[in-house]
This record gives structure tokens, C-alpha cells and sequence, in this order.
């Protein structure tokens, strides 16, 4: 499948194959960071070999990060902790460190948990610097043993946790207002107007998002809701106050549909920490959460990102998906109606999970475990190639939200069923 963003580098699962270079970047990964805390000495009593036998172990836990074709770094995890992130020095600063982080932190949400942690050597300044900016807090000194040979040495270390999963409930978003950026996105199609809403009452110092303004270019050939040019989305966060150190919440009163199209943007030009409020809307008002009224004009931000970090695939390359997900209602995709576009029905070879399956009857998110089994169910897994459209590109953000959230890596096809009928020449399936 002809992906653009996040092609190269690579990253994908290890293989017994590559077990000899996983452990040589392990290796001098390790020395690099611990020769400041204990003496060289104790240090080369790990042997390289020992990294051989210790990589051979843990491959099934581990990724891999190619450039070129060459591996050169390696991510891996154990139930919520993210032991290892190397990258060879001559591949620092080419981005695989941030693809690698961001496999470690699915990783750690198909292992079924919502928050990650990883330890830092102190003298680590280059390590604890990129940790801080993809979001990672510093929680503070942590003892932890070192085994080297037949010895034991206790090393200080830094504890650094991040909540990886791309929803907040209500209760934290409530503890943490003052600390994060809150977006607005209220939009509906044919529904009230989100800015009078938004003045009615909303988030104490949430900004309000213009869906077709800020997160959409024209309607035109790419479809109905394109994706916005770069420069114009991203004046539009600065002037909502994002910036790139500090989290991000989204939220709207259409089951997450708008808000997942505003976190997938911030995401895919690189903002580190954004989350969807679980619920929206309805769910901050129905749990006594403040509201507040007025206009809301928050202090500028700074986000500079670039597109890239989220996987895209044009009209070109649908065809080539491995598993490509429908999220539209089912009668849409059966093409019995289509009360929007010209043109009623699908991809060929188009699977259809409505974006309604993903939410309980309250509004919020299944659990983490019903989500992956609907979509391990049509075949969106870890491993899958998987994309997903919708009929202009927005709400099939909402699959891509919740597959993010059970640890699947899913494209978005950004014009959708409304570009794909613009030319005739495109194949079109019915039935179910």
C-alpha cells in the first residue's frame, strides 16, 4: 500500500533475523548511558555476547526502526514499562527515536494498559529532553538494581510516566484544568451553530475550533472536507493557544466524531500529547463539570509541527489496502441510501465498521478489549495493514481514534467516499 507519512524511517516488528544488530544498538546504547553512573570497569563485565542472548529472548516484545533499509534502533516493552529506546548515533535526529516511541507506547496499549512508564539515567540530558518533549513527565528519583556479571549495584534513575491512551475522562480533565489546552470542536452537519453553543456555555477556557475553517479546506475534488492546508491549521491551534510542550484536550457534543478529526490533525503534524474528552460534551455537563459562558481568547501558543507523524493513503493506493475500514452507517455502506454524496456505496473490498460500534449506549468509548475484538473481527490488527475513510474524511478519524486505542496503526484516506465517486472511473461495490 503507498502510504504517505511516516514511511521512512520505518518502523515494524523484530525478527529472529535481526537479532544480531537489535543487539549490538542495545549494547552500545546501554554503555553510552551508564558509563557516566558506575564505574567502565563494571560496566564491560556485560559482556556483548550477553545482549545476544538477552535480545534472542525478548524479540516478540521488541520493534525495530529501519532507514534505508537498515535497522538502526530498537524499542522494547514489558507490560506497562518501556525498558528500551536506542537509536544508532548516526541516525539521531532523523525521527526514528519519535516513530520508536510512538510503537512503544501502542505496544503498551495492546498490552491493555493506559498509562507507560520508563526509567532515565540522570546524566542522560539528551534522553530526558526528548522524553519531555513527546510528553513525558519527570515523577522523580527511582532506586533500581543493576545486575552486571555477578554483581548487584543500585543505579539512580529518573522515573519518567506518560498516559498513552487518546481519550481523558471527565474526573481527570476536571483535576487538570489550568495545566492543559482545551479545544472546543461543537459541529454538527445541518445541526445549531458551535459558536453560539460554545458561547452558551462550554469548558472553562476551551477555544473554540471552527470544523470547516480551521480543520477543512474547500469542498472540491479532493472531496467534501479536504484536509486544511498546512499554514492555516496550524495559525488556527496557535491561535487556540496550542503549543507543543503543553497537553492537548479535545472535545465536542457529536459522540467524539469532530473532536477525533482535530486530535488526528494535531497528531499527524506531530503535537505529542493530545487526548479526546471520553463522552464530550455531554458527558463534562452530566457529571456537574463547571461551565462557563462568554468568548474565550486565550493567550497565543507556539505549535510549529509539520504533516507527516500519522499515516495517510490517497486515492491511489486504496486499492492496495490490506484491511480497509468503512465507518460509515450500514445502510450507506450497503449502498441502499446516500443522502450526501452522488454516488451510493463502497470500496471494493471495503469492510464496514460504523463509527456508532465504537460507543456505549452513554456516549463514551467500549472498553479497551471490546474495541480490539470488533475490529480483530474484520481483520484490524496490530500486524494488519489497515486504513480507514469514511464519506469526507472526518468521522473515520473517530475508527482511527479507536483502533489508536487498543494499539492499531491505522491510515486515513483523507478524501474519502466523496472524492472517490468524483471520478467516474473509480470501481464501486454494493451489497454487504
Amino acid at each position: 500500500m503507498r502510504h504517505t507519512g511516516a514511511v521512512d524511517p520505518r518502523v515494524r516488528q523484530a525478527t529472529p533475523s535481526d537479532i544480531p544488530v537489535v543487539a549490538q544498538i542495545w549494547y552500545d546504547g546501554w554503555r553510552d548511558a551508564h558509563l557516566g553512573e558506575v564505574s567502565e570497569e563494571l560496566v564491560d563485565v556485560r559482556t556483548r555476547s550477553s545482549f545476544d542472548e538477552r535480545a534472542a529472548a525478548r524479540v516478540t516484545d521488541t520493534d525495530v526502526v529501519e532507514v534505508d533499509g537498515a535497522v538502526v534502533g530498537l524499542a522494547m516493552v514489558g507490560g506497562d514499562e518501556v525498558e528500551q529506546v536506542f537509536v544508532a548515533p548516526a541516525s539521531r535526529g532523523s525521527g526514528a527515536a519519535s516513530l520508536l516511541l510512538d510503537a512503544a507506547e501502542r505496544r503498551v496499549r495492546r498490552h491493555g494498559h493506559g498509562s507507560a512508564w520508563l526509567a532515565v539515567v540522570p546524566g542522560n540530558a539528551r534522553a530526558r529532553a526528548f522524553y519531555a518533549r513527546r510528553g513525558w513527565r519527570d515523577e522523580g528519583d527511582l532506586a533500581r538494581a543493576l545486575t552486571v556479571g555477578d554483581r548487584r549495584i543500585d543505579v539512580d534513575v529518573r522515573r519518567y510516566t506518560k498516559v498513552v491512551s487518546p481519550l481523558i475522562d471527565v474526573a481527570e480533565l476536571a483535576s487538570r484544568l489550568g495545566e492543559v489546552t482545551v479545544l472546543d470542536v461543537r459541529y454538527r452537519m445541518g445541526g445549531p451553530p458551535g459558536p453560539e453553543q460554545h458561547a452558551a456555555g462550554h469548558v472553562p477556557g476551551a477555544a473554540y475550533v471552527d470544523m470547516d475553517a480551521d480543520l477543512a479546506a474547500a469542498p472540491g475534488a479532493r472531496g467534501r472536507h479536504p484536509l486544511p492546508d498546512t499554514e492555516v491549521f496550524l495559525a488556527a491551534m496557535r491561535r487556540c493557544g496550542v503549543s507543543s510542550d503543553r497537553p492537548v484536550v479535545v472535545h465536542d457534543d457529536w459522540s467524539g466524531h469532530a473532536a477525533a478529526r482535530c486530535w488526528w490533525l494535531l497528531r499527524h503534524h506531530g503535537h505529542p500529547d493530545v487526548r479526546v474528552l471520553d463522552g464530550g460534551w455531554a458527558a463534562w455537563t452530566a457529571a456537574g463539570g463547571e461551565v462557563a459562558t462568554g468568548p474565550v481568547s486565550p493567550e497565543p501558543g507556539s505549535f510549529a509541527g509539520r504533516p507527516g507523524a500519522m499515516p495517510v493513503v490517497e486515492a491511489d493506493g486504496v486499492l492496495e489496502v490490506g484491511v480497509l475500514v468503512d465507518a460509515r452507517a450500514a445502510e450507506r455502506f450497503r449502498g441502499e441510501t446516500e443522502p450526501i454524496d452522488p454516488v451510493a456505496g463502497h470500496v471494493p473490498g471495503a469492510v464496514n465498521l460504523p463509527t456508532s460500534t465504537n460507543l456505549r449506549a452513554d456516549g463514551r468509548f467500549r472498553p479497551a478489549d471490546q474495541l480490539a475484538a470488533l475490529y480483530a473481527a474484520v481483520g484490524a490488527t496490530p500486524e494488519a495493514d489497515v486504513a480507514a475513510y469514511c464519506g469526507s474524511g472526518v468521522t473515520a478519524c473517530h475508527d482511527v481514534l479507536a483502533m489508536e486505542a487498543v494499539g492499531i496503526r491505522a491510515a486515513l484516506y483523507p478524501g474519502s467516499w466523496s472524492e472517490w465517486v468524483a471520478d467516474p472511473s473509480r470501481p464501486v461495490a454494493t451489497g454487504p
